[in-house]
């Protein structure tokens, strides 16, 4: 329906060995045309920039199947080309599957930086189900941590210390 007949599919580290074929094989039998694929291990903001601006010019979508690095990697990547974002977790640990920031190496420091909101977010529970268990609890953490965070947000906007928004 969206139109996305050529992607670029980015793996984590060992998942184009466990997922690959299965993936590739179910691509195209929709008729989706994968122009590169690969797998991520680095989330420095140079070589993103490298990697979204080499990719062909005829990409519709950026697929990431993965955990943490390689979401971030993907969806800056599509963020930069403008074009949309299509997330695979293969973990619970957090909810960057699904947020519209990612976290890059910027300069040798960790930096939360705008990136592409996912478009989809495809979730294999066989997958998920078979994560290491303290990826759920990670996951769980997170979730918390974000309902003491919009307190402590709501607290900073009644100081006058920042503003709230609703996104």
């Amino acid at each position: 329906e969206a139109d996305f007949s050529q992607v670029v599919i980015y793996f984590g580290n060992g998942l184009i060995e466990l997922f690959g074929t299965k993936v590739m094989d179910s691509l195209k039998n929709e008729g989706i045309e994968v122009l590169e694929y690969r797998e991520i291990d680095t989330v420095d903001i140079g070589d993103i920039i490298k990697m979204a601006f080499s990719m062909p010019s005829k990409v519709r979508a950026v697929i990431s199947i993965g955990g943490g690095k390689v979401i971030d990697a993907g969806k800056y990547a599509a963020f930069l080309k403008n074009i949309p974002f299509i997330s695979v977790p293969t973990s619970s640990s957090s909810d960057g599957f699904s947020s519209a920031s990612a976290s890059l190496i910027v300069d040798g420091r960790r930096s939360s930086v705008p990136a592409a909101l996912a478009y989809g977010i495809i979730v294999d529970t066989d997958v998920i189900r078979t994560a290491p268990e303290k990826f759920i609890y990670s996951g769980i953490g997170d979730m918390i941590s974000k309902i003491t965070a919009i307190y402590d947000w709501v607290y900073e906007a009644q100081n006058g210390v920042s503003q709230l928004n609703d996104f």
